[in-house]
């Protein structure tokens, strides 16, 4: 009998934790929707401020972080462009470059990932993307103030493109010499 009663309660806090789960997977879609942040720490470059409060509820959205803003800014400059000594930089030199010059990312090293995050994420012309999880096809475009404009993002994706390693040889992309 006690094994059976076990059982019964595990299904039914199962249940319960499906139930609550489907729940705020809707609520966290339509805020979403209606263009809220939903937690955690927002994206470099931007910061949350009080849009409105719903009761005992404070929704928020996300606004350009000037300093942090002027950052990304100098990651698809030294990526086009480099910094005034050296022509342009690939992503790991920019990672380099950053860290070497106390460019921090709150108060962290910048790392060729979070580099290459600044320069492919779309969220940095204005459109967050909600996605609730990585296998959902469902996803939210939600505006956002940009920090780069579309051409120069653009242009990033192009050179991105012409010196992935994967679809370019090595030769073409860093040396005219075959061996």
């Amino acid at each position: 009998e006690g094994e059976l009663v076990r059982k019964i309660a595990n299904m039914f806090d199962e249940y319960q934790s499906l139930e609550i789960s489907k729940h705020v997977s809707r609520t966290m879609k339509e805020n979403a929707r209606q263009g809220f942040w939903n937690g955690g720490v927002p994206p470099f470059g931007y910061r949350t401020y009080e849009a409105c409060s719903r009761g005992d509820r404070i929704k928020k959205r996300l606004e350009i972080d000037p300093m942090e803003a002027d950052e990304a800014r100098l990651i698809y400059r030294l990526y086009l462009e480099g910094d005034g000594i050296n022509g342009p930089m690939g992503v790991g030199k920019i990672a380099k470059w950053l860290n070497h010059n106390a460019h921090l990312r709150r108060t962290k090293h910048w790392t060729v990932g979070l580099v290459h995050r600044v320069l492919t994420d779309r969220l940095y012309v204005g459109e967050r993307t909600f996605r609730k999880d990585e296998m959902s096809d469902e996803k939210i475009i939600i505006p956002v103030p940009p920090i780069v404009n579309e051409s120069l993002f653009q242009r990033v994706q192009q050179k991105l493109r012409t010196h992935n390693r994967l679809k370019t040889a090595p030769r073409k992309i860093n040396s005219p010499v075959l061996l």
